[in-house]
């Protein structure tokens, strides 16, 4: 399902199933369409939004959406700190050689990723 949200912002949504008291459960994603131009031909957008949808169903039915969560930078470290403290290197020396210099950059989706690494 797709849903307008402002000008040029789009809500996807995908359904997943029902709770145990017959409650949806959806997954959601924002979009920003950064093109005039497909705002203002309704086929194209429409056309691009039925691929976005698409996209997003294929993740969420893979497993691979990561929905993001609201993560303060200090619980991001300690989360981070943990799943690395099997490794042999100092934890400074792993947030250094992956994030370096650029934690100017990082977004709530990077989080994630650094939980992985």
């Amino acid at each position: 399902m797709k849903k307008k949200r402002g000008s040029n912002f789009f809500r996807l949504v995908v359904e997943i199933g029902y709770d145990a008291n017959d409650k949806r459960l959806r997954k959601y994603k924002t979009i920003r369409i950064e093109d005039h131009k497909l705002l203002k031909t309704k086929r194209k957008l429409q056309d691009y939004l039925s691929d976005q949808l698409y996209q997003f169903k294929m993740e969420v039915n893979s497993g691979e959406y990561i929905e993001p969560e609201k993560l303060t930078f200090e619980s991001f470290i300690y989360k981070w700190k943990e799943k690395k403290s099997s490794t042999k290197k100092e934890w400074k020396t792993l947030f250094f050689d992956n994030i370096g210099c650029l934690l100017e950059s990082l977004k709530k989706s990077h989080s994630p990723l650094f939980l992985d690494i």
